[in-house]
């Protein structure tokens, strides 16, 4: 529905931009603004696991500061809340160093959240994506 966020539109809940580097499984195309649409919400889903896991496991992202840095690339003062958010969702503090895969869920709740002003996933559909983003 159109007053839907744009990441609950797309069936993207994460605000994933479009990239001609990675072709996500349920990609359809992207938005004006350069978002992924995606065929369903779980594709949306597992591609925002897919991409944690590759910032932790592959460029060394271990606090919420860096996931949230990586993710939303902006350098304003909105995210310093993005990145509060995120660490009290998760119970730790920004620069705290976590094992990302085992916040997995939580930071993807928390980005969910905070992405489009609500998260309409239940929790065991988040926890499919994660055990599906184990593969590209």
């Amino acid at each position: 529905m159109e007053e839907d966020p744009r990441g609950i539109r797309n069936r993207n809940p994460g605000n994933i931009r479009f990239n001609l580097r990675y072709v996500w499984l349920g990609q359809q195309s992207h938005d004006a603004d350069g978002f992924v649409i995606f065929d369903t919400a779980l594709h949306g889903l597992r591609a925002m696991g897919i991409l944690l896991r590759h910032y932790a496991e592959y460029d060394g992202v271990n606090t919420v500061r860096q996931v949230i840095d990586r993710w939303d690339g902006r350098t304003d003062l909105s995210v310093a809340d993005y990145i509060d958010y995120v660490a009290n969702y998760c119970h730790v503090s920004a620069n705290q160093v976590i094992k990302v895969i085992d916040y997995l869920v939580l930071l993807m709740d928390a980005i969910i959240q905070f992405e489009n002003g609500e998260n309409p996933y239940n929790p065991a559909t988040v926890v499919h994506a994660v055990e599906l983003s184990t593969t590209w």
